[in-house]
């Protein structure tokens, strides 16, 4: 049988079983009186998420959640050099490329820097699933992050710098890992997720007293309180649960408003703690 054509046979494959998956409906969030009470809170502060897909999928949830919550008054802007700020603001960026971590710290400097003139309050980024892999010196990046963060402390001390691990993929189906195999594109999900969790432990441990996003954490927490991972001789793994998964590493709509509404409930604790 041709290469062609039992590639094309596994591609319908996968489209038949992702057809088949079912997702939970829509997180509904209009009763959610804790998201609506963070969402008053977040409305009177000034904060800025630095990301790429993973987190355009978040903010995309949290657009959809204002847009239930019209009372929230949650100001929320895109960056660009030229955004014109008021008194309060929610600001998502696109920082640096995926695949190159270092550019992405780099944009965050800078636009953290910009928005220091706008009494920015609260800062977080998130780097991608894609930035963080088996080929990936986790110890390099990790070293690299702490040195930006350490340097954006001690240059704005009024900002409150949030941590966020790492993003995760699922685990593919056989169909799909064959098809990959026959495309030359195998990749190998339990190693990558692996070096992941690598880093995210790493970021845990080292700011165990710092505010943190946990975001791997979010994605791979099935609704009923189960986590999606395995074990391995280096130790244990988590992956990004199906229920939220779009494809292989995004947010479908459920998976979106759950972390956005993670998201929110992180930074209204930070607000509450500072106030304190």
């Amino acid at each position: 049988m041709p290469k062609a054509i039992i590639i094309n046979t596994f591609f319908i494959s996968i489209a038949l079983l992702g057809c088949s998956e079912r997702r939970p409906d829509a997180l509904l969030v209009k009763d959610d009186k804790e998201l609506k009470e963070g969402l008053k809170v977040l409305g009177q502060e000034r904060v800025f998420f630095g990301h790429q897909s993973v987190g355009n999928n978040i903010l995309g949830g949290l657009r959809e959640i204002i847009n239930e919550n019209p009372e929230a008054q949650l100001n929320f802007l895109n960056w660009t050099d030229s955004l014109h700020l008021s008194q309060t603001y929610f600001v998502g960026g696109f920082l640096g490329k995926n695949g190159k971590p270092m550019s992405k710290f780099d944009d965050y400097i800078r636009i953290v820097e910009k928005l220091s003139h706008a009494n920015l309050s609260i800062a977080l980024m998130k780097l991608c699933f894609i930035d963080v892999t088996q080929q990936t010196n986790v110890d390099q990046v990790f070293d690299e992050y702490i040195v930006t963060i350490e340097s954006l402390k001690q240059k704005y001390p009024s900002t409150t710098f949030v941590h966020v691990t790492v993003p995760l993929t699922t685990e593919a189906n056989i169909a799909r890992r064959i098809y990959r195999s026959l495309r030359g594109r195998a990749i190998d999900y339990i190693a990558d997720n692996s070096a992941r969790e690598r880093y995210n432990e790493k970021l845990r441990r080292h700011f165990a007293s710092e505010p943190i996003f946990d975001l791997a954490a979010v994605e791979s927490t099935h609704p009923n309180g189960n986590r999606e991972g395995g074990q391995t001789s280096s130790g244990t793994y988590y992956s990004l649960a199906k229920e939220y998964a779009s494809d292989e590493g995004h947010l479908n709509e459920y998976g979106r408003k759950i972390a956005a509404r993670e998201l929110v409930r992180t930074l209204a604790q930070v607000v509450r703690d500072h106030r304190k």
